[in-house]
């Protein structure tokens, strides 16, 4: 009780009740105002609205700052200017172009999956792909981007460096200077740590416009990321590629080469995706650029070698793998998986020479190629993992090789002469390809005896051959992968395809539904691997050889179906002669079988054009040469009036530089067209009967150099048959009729 009359005590109370009540009021304000004035809510909520906002921009700030500060500590990157003007542009470009070297060649990861590829050894292109992008990023760290801090759309960015400064080092600081003196671009990089000049590159190239300078600075860019990678990794390496293992890049690969390298693969994975030649060529531009640069770098001849076999310069491609294999064997990586790949890739661009010998010479490698790997495999799964890896990609080799040495046994048969004796090189290499027990029950005659039957006889012994290293390749166990199953299932059945057709060549003369039956046959396995590969152009291209067979398809009722398929294997590979000249062969056919003379301009025209850009393509080619006279003598023949002398011997003149030795048996008779046609340009009949006995004795030659007994190749017996026709027209010839003497145009198509 007297706590509570004590005056002073008294006093505290009040003035706490009175705080107390001031405060509620204080808070309740806006309330009673509210309850007192309805228009004062809208003041309410704004007060609410612009307390809100502040706590939020106080927490943005906070967090953006956060972030910026724990940014992990990485080179950065700074101002770029151009002409000193500020180019964020190019900042935003030199920052994706490093990632884009880092991740350059996703394209690479998925081959042998869906590329439209000649080689049988697609699915290595993967594999290079992958090593070569694991060196590039060895050698890049990672790249900060330093981007504006802004908060409700202020920048705080002095402030946030502010705050960096203090609380930890500077980061190095990339910059570049962009400049244009006339002709020249220049390009200038400048690495800074702690406001001090680290390290300056530069680089200038010479051009002409708007558009050189763009891609000249492109190519400055690229170089300069490798060169300042380079120089970060060689500074401060655990600090720029965290997690990574310490290598020496100069050993193999240089900073010019990385940049090449990374060149090389963008232009590569356009041409796959793209299917443009140029790419083609300037990834092989780039790739020499590699070698040259580090002639100890072997996937660099690997990737250099890819593309020169796409482009069809396959002898050159034997002769880079030939470096690899040298450069790895005097290193003594015996075991390096990069010497079986370049073994496989090399024995396969020998077969794409299209020689008998190289052929062999491949095979011969391929055998021992899987004999090693068969040696390094055969005694069972290793137990550490990455070991276990590199054997499983040892098996599916293994089987791989098999395959192709079933598809080397197809070529075989094509090169084997239908129309000639075995040559000695022939017969040389027979034994060992065949065995010597099945070679001696060949029982083959001496070389100027032996006729179509007996080389019959030994193309089915190669097509044999060809079925047991199927068998084998089918046999390989285990293959790891379902995507390797499923590619070596495609691979198989197109090298059983395309050697079904190649042997159903040599069926005799009498045997046209055999024939079409195993052509069929062959079509359905070459369509049942273009289900896996719809974009392998040469596959594409072999469906399409089959359906224009003249044999299958004497009345032409697949010529369109033909030409789609040549049609989508220039899409998918526009720089390939063969492409464009099978699709001259069929406006041939459809020139031969116009029925009205607009038809048969057209397609005369369509097949010039085409003849026209293949020879642009591959000079030498012998088919679209062969081509090329083949539709100046059938337009001439075609022609209801004898053609001017002048003509054709105009066109006798060009067949006889091209082919002099007048051995080879469908330019002969295209000479038997040619003296033909002049019959019906002489004169008088003294010169008519001169032509007609000069002709008649070709005839007769023509006939003892090129029939067969027996069998014989269907393409010479309709050549032999269309001569024979005009022997008879020749029997009984007179100076009136020589206009109506004309050789038979479709005789020399297959």
């Amino acid at each position: 009780m007297q706590a509570a009359t004590n005056p002073e005590h008294l006093d505290d109370i009040a003035n706490k009740t009175l705080d107390s009540s001031y405060t509620m009021s204080i808070f309740y304000l806006p309330f009673r105002v509210a309850w007192c004035k309805p228009m004062s809510t809208l003041v309410t909520i704004v007060l609410w609205t612009v307390g809100l906002l502040v706590i939020w921009t106080v927490l943005a700030l906070e967090l953006k700052l956060t972030e910026y500060l724990y940014r992990p500590d990485r080179p950065l990157l700074g101002d770029f200017l151009e002409n000193g003007q500020a180019k964020p542009d190019y900042a935003a470009k030199f920052h994706d172009r490093w990632l884009n070297l880092r991740s350059a060649g996703d394209e690479l990861k998925q081959a042998g999956a869906d590329l439209p590829f000649s080689t049988g050894g697609d699915f290595l292109l993967a594999e290079i792909g992958n090593r070569t992008e694991n060196d590039l990023v060895k050698v890049l760290g990672d790249l900060g981007k330093e981007v504006e801090v802004k908060v409700a759309g202020i920048s705080v960015q002095d402030f946030a460096k502010s705050l960096d400064s203090l609380t930890r080092p500077p980061s190095q600081i990339i910059e570049g200077r962009v400049n244009r003196y006339g002709t020249e671009t220049t390009l200038t990089i400048t690495l800074r740590q702690q406001r001090n000049v680290d390290q300056t590159w530069s680089f200038a190239k010479t051009v002409e416009s708007d558009s050189e300078h763009q891609a000249a600075l492109e190519e400055m860019i690229d170089e300069a990321i490798c060169h300042v990678a380079d120089y970060l990794k060689k500074c401060d390496r655990h600090a720029v590629c965290k997690g990574s293992e310490p290598v020496d890049t100069t050993s193999e690969l240089s900073s010019k080469a990385q940049a090449s390298l990374l060149k090389g693969r963008r232009s590569l994975n356009r041409y796959i995706r793209d299917n443009r030649h140029p790419d083609l060529v300037a990834a092989q531009r780039h790739f020499r650029s590699v070698v040259e640069s580090s002639p100890s770098y072997a996937d660099g001849y690997m990737m250099l070698s890819y593309t020169l076999a796409e482009n069809r310069q396959e002898r050159e491609a034997v002769e880079m793998y030939d470096r690899v294999v040298r450069l790895l064997t005097e290193a003594k990586q015996t075991e390096d998986r990069r010497l079986s790949d370049a073994r496989f890739l090399k024995a396969c661009s020998r077969l794409r020479c299209y020689r008998w010998n190289d052929a062999v010479a491949a095979i011969q490698e391929l055998r021992q190629l899987a004999d090693d790997l068969d040696c390094r495999t055969r005694s069972g799964k290793p137990s550490e993992s990455e070991k276990l890896k590199a054997w499983w990609a040892d098996r599916y080799l293994l089987a791989r090789c098999h395959a192709e040495i079933g598809h080397c046994f197809g070529h075989l048969i094509v090169f084997l002469p239908k129309d000639s004796p075995l040559r000695d090189f022939h017969r040389t290499a027979l034994p060992e390809l065949l065995g010597q027990d099945v070679f001696k029950k060949l029982s083959l005659p001496a070389q100027d005896k032996d006729h179509f039957p007996d080389r019959g006889k030994v193309a089915a012994a190669l097509y044999a051959q060809m079925n047991v290293y199927r068998k084998k390749s089918s046999d390989v166990d285990p293959i790891y992968e379902a995507t390797w199953k499923a590619e070596l299932h495609s691979r198989l059945a197109e090298v059983a395809g395309y050697a079904q057709y190649r042997f159903a060549q040599w069926l005799g003369a009498d045997s046209d539904e055999k024939f079409r039956k195993q052509c069929n046959e062959a079509i359905r396995s070459l369509q049942e691997s273009e289900l896996r590969k719809p974009r392998h152009y040469s596959l594409l291209q072999n469906i399409g050889m089959i359906l224009l067979t003249r044999r299958y398809d004497p009345n032409g009722e697949a010529l369109s179906e033909s030409e789609e398929y040549y049609q989508r294997s220039i899409a998918l590979r526009p720089g390939d002669y063969y492409g464009h000249e099978q699709l001259a062969r069929i406006s041939l056919r459809r020139m031969l079988a116009a029925t009205n003379q607009s038809e048969r301009d057209e397609a005369a025209k369509a097949g010039e054009e085409r003849v026209a850009k293949s020879l642009k393509l591959r000079p030498e080619s012998s088919g679209a040469n062969f081509l090329s006279f083949y539709f100046r003598l059938a337009k001439v023949s075609l022609q209801p009036d004898p053609p001017p002398p002048n003509v054709l011997n105009a066109l006798l003149a060009d067949i006889n530089r091209y082919e002099p030795d007048a051995r080879d048996s469908s330019y002969l008779w295209m000479r038997l067209g040619c003296y033909s046609l002049l019959l019906g340009t002489a004169p008088n009949e003294t010169e008519f009967e001169k032509l007609k006995n000069d002709l008649v004795a070709r005839l007769q030659q023509y006939a003892l150099d090129f029939k067969d007994e027996g069998a014989s190749n269907w393409r010479t017996r309709q050549m032999l048959a269309s001569t024979q026709q005009l022997e008879l027209q020749l029997a009984k010839p007179t100076f009136a009729m020589r206009e109506i003497v004309r050789l038979d145009m479709t005789a020399a198509i297959e």
